[in-house]
């Protein structure tokens, strides 16, 4: 019972956040179907009596995503500090919270793009801030100096670094002239292709690496021996964050 009524709570938080979100944005339609919709969601339906992590971290992402909306419209430290309590109880809450971080960062792109930036200089370093206060939300400073001296930090970081290099150059020697071509070419291949990119974005990480080292692997359709090296972190980097980048180059190049 006690486990019932604590997901119930929840669910009418989330759906409340959700309908007063598309309402403020959208309208009075938009509001209702959206309401619609996240009550008649599977997950909602499903963990109807259960106590799961499922409708605690959909509220948390919602928030945080609604406070750096807030933020980036007002640039304030005040507005900031809802952005900073959302994101640590996001690490808290779920293991796979840095996707909240990542969709901060693309926000926050977006607006500076448009001009709705208030504060640019104080987002940059928020967002660098917002990073590190989440980890010694779940930590200690004992275990940060812990695992700032082990001996795998460095050439972890490294092959974080080589690879990132690496992934980039790649990218952007071939992702800007097939984002040009995308944007000067109107035939239904190239359509076709620009949509084909976007696959990445889409599938969730477990099917994106099973579909790469089926591709890629030992035993796979090319037989490359690529799982488990340095060319198959800057494989994967590439496969992740191509469609980001070509995109956001065809846009530019269309206008």
């Amino acid at each position: 019972t006690a486990g019932r009524l604590v997901i119930m709570l929840l669910s009418l938080v989330l759906a409340w956040s959700v309908w007063r979100a598309a309402r403020r944005v959208y309208g009075d339609a938009a509001g209702l179907c959206a309401l619609v919709v996240i009550t008649l969601l599977p997950e909602t339906l499903a963990h109807g009596s259960l106590v799961g992590l499922d409708l605690p971290n959909a509220l948390v992402f919602l928030a945080g995503t609604l406070a750096g909306l807030e933020w980036f419209r007002r640039g304030t430290v005040r507005a900031f500090l809802p952005v900073l309590a959302w994101v640590c109880a996001a690490f808290l809450v779920r293991f796979n919270a840095p996707q909240l971080l990542v969709v901060l960062a693309v926000l926050a792109v977006l607006h500076a793009r448009t001009g709705r930036l208030a504060n640019p200089r104080a987002t940059v370093g928020g967002m660098l801030v917002l990073p590190v206060a989440a980890l010694l939300a779940v930590g200690s400073w004992g275990e940060l100096r812990a695992g700032l001296t082990h001996p795998l930090v460095v050439p972890a970081l490294r092959l974080s670094l080589t690879t990132s290099l690496a992934s980039l150059a790649l990218l952007t020697l071939t992702g800007t002239p097939l984002a040009w071509l995308l944007s000067r070419s109107q035939t239904r291949a190239a359509r076709w292709l620009e949509t084909a990119l976007q696959l990445p974005v889409v599938m969730p990480p477990a099917v994106a690496g099973l579909a790469l080292l089926l591709a890629l692997g030992r035993r796979g359709w090319l037989d490359t021996g690529l799982p488990f090296s340095t060319s198959a972190v800057v494989v994967a980097q590439i496969f992740v964050a191509a469609p980001l980048y070509v995109q956001a180059a065809t846009n530019a190049f269309r206008r």
